[in-house]
């Protein structure tokens, strides 16, 4: 009892001296790094800020995503867990007054390379009485990320043409980076893009275009050459429409549209 008195007197006096009592609310902030993500995505960037001086401890494998179903937030549980995520530990060390890009996988929500459109939240437990909740859409419109990266292509190819695929990555960040000639070829089908699969003779040639990368420095651009024709590189009928390149590059997603006549 006696203790119990002094910490509300501690407390009284702290109040009555204008003094703001840390609490988890006010030392740590969140935010989606982009707070409208296109279906291409696989995770959500979380911006985490650490107010206080302590090392924050945010262990990544355990959250959970909440999809908006009309009012109302319901939580996505497959396995009925009580948590949409809940894997082997994996903590990220945010130092304090520092913050943190800490990636999320949305892998429940995605179904034929692309995450289901809609309305979430994410809820990240920081401790066993508290968490912090952020708000974010998937959509499948095209969503400019002014990151300073952008793909471009021919705007029109024949269906039999025979030259070699090829397309142009441009840095105009400040940033150098590494990238792959990993890309990803869809087709505009009945309201919605389908990525195509890629030919036996394309993973022949190319089936190490994810692993090896180059440097693109601040600046600059590259032209990236494929040792076949588009018609070759997919695996199904090529047929005249609406189709676009698809680059993931330092984890965001950029488009350049073509059509097959």
């Amino acid at each position: 009892m006696k203790k119990l008195c002094i910490v509300l007197a501690l407390l009284m006096a702290l109040l009555l001296s204008g003094c703001e009592i840390i609490t988890p609310e006010n030392q740590i902030t969140a935010a989606a790094e982009h707070k409208i993500l296109n279906s291409a995505y696989d995770h959500v960037t979380i911006e985490i800020t650490n107010n206080s001086d302590d090392i924050l401890w945010v262990d990544k494998a355990k959250y959970n995503i909440y999809e908006k179903n009309g009012s109302d937030y319901v939580l996505i549980d497959n396995n009925n867990d009580g948590f949409t995520y809940n894997g082997k530990n994996n903590f990220i060390a945010i130092e304090g007054e520092n913050t943190a890009k800490i990636r999320f996988y949305l892998g429940t929500l995605i179904n034929e390379g692309y995450a289901k459109t809609g309305s979430y939240k994410i809820e990240i437990p920081l401790n066993k009485d508290y968490a912090v909740t952020v708000d974010f859409e998937i959509t499948d419109e095209f969503i400019s990320t002014n990151t300073g990266f952008a793909i471009t292509c021919k705007k029109e190819y024949s269906v039999t043409d025979k030259n070699n695929f090829d397309y142009t990555v441009i840095n105009n960040s400040k940033e150098d980076t590494q990238i792959t000639l990993s890309v990803i070829i869809s087709q505009y089908k009945d309201g919605k893009w389908v990525r195509l699969p890629y030919s036996e003779e394309y993973y022949n040639i190319h089936g190490n275009a994810a692993v090896w990368s180059e440097n693109l420095s601040s600046g600059s651009e590259q032209n990236q050459k494929f040792g076949m024709c588009l018609a070759d590189m997919i695996g199904t009928e090529l047929t005249p429409g609406r189709y676009r390149l698809e680059k993931e590059i330092a984890f965001d997603w950029y488009f350049a549209e073509f059509e097959l006549y």
